[in-house]
């Protein structure tokens, strides 16, 4: 007849110091011979030794230094060199509105223009001031406007950028070398190459293709 030990109530350390053993990897410490006292001390030093799960490593807290640190030279950098006016006025709407904050490239001039590029120029009649207008016409090209719509070299231009038009504007001219001509992509309240005539093309500033601000129309233009 088998003989069942009667259940005291009481954990085997013997098994439990195996069990832990096991699962921690202690080395060579033999927790079978441990008693419930020695296997709390092993225990409390191994979680002494357990990093505090609080505390930002020093490494990751450098490398987050270093990378603010970049972020603000970047940003200073980039203040330096782009132009962000503000828009004043509706003469492009709707692409852009007054308020809107706009970038400015400063490399255009070394990459050129092209037909339908928003750039800022200054303004013909006073360079204090800033204007932002659409290159319709390049040198050499022939312009004919009339009745609202626009010819270039005979071609019927299609702008899906203006929204309304000027049937009582006309225009027929032909773009001189080193000058552009531009217009507003809101023609009837548009003070732009109809008004002032060609532009010279030491004027303009730079190429916009980008609205910052405000967020809700970041993006680029068309």
């Amino acid at each position: 007849m088998n003989h069942t030990p009667p259940n005291t109530g009481q954990v085997d350390e013997t098994k439990t110091g195996v069990e832990l053993a096991d699962l921690m990897n202690v080395g060579s410490v033999d927790l079978q011979r441990m008693g419930s006292g020695a296997t709390e001390t092993l225990l409390r030093e191994i979680a002494d030794q357990e990093p505090d799960q609080g505390e930002v490593p020093p490494r990751l807290r450098d490398g987050v230094a270093r990378g603010m640190r970049a972020t603000v030279a970047l940003f200073v950098v980039y203040l330096l060199t782009f132009h962000t006016p503000v828009v004043r006025g509706s003469s492009m709407q709707p692409g852009l509105q007054d308020g809107d904050r706009i970038l400015v490239e400063p490399w255009s001039e070394l990459v050129g223009y092209d037909r339908g590029d928003i750039v800022v120029m200054r303004y013909p009649l006073d360079p204090r001031v800033d204007y932002v207008k659409r290159i319709i016409g390049l040198p050499g090209d022939r312009i004919v406007l009339g009745d609202g719509r626009l010819w270039v070299n005979g071609v019927l231009l299609t702008e899906p950028y203006v929204e309304s038009v000027d049937k009582a504007a006309f225009v027929s001219t032909t773009v001189r070398p080193g000058h552009f001509f531009v217009l507003g992509d809101n023609r009837p309240r548009s003070s732009d190459s109809r008004e002032f005539g060609q532009v010279q093309s030491d004027l303009v500033r730079g190429r916009v293709e980008l609205r910052m601000w405000p967020l809700s129309r970041l993006g680029f233009l068309n």
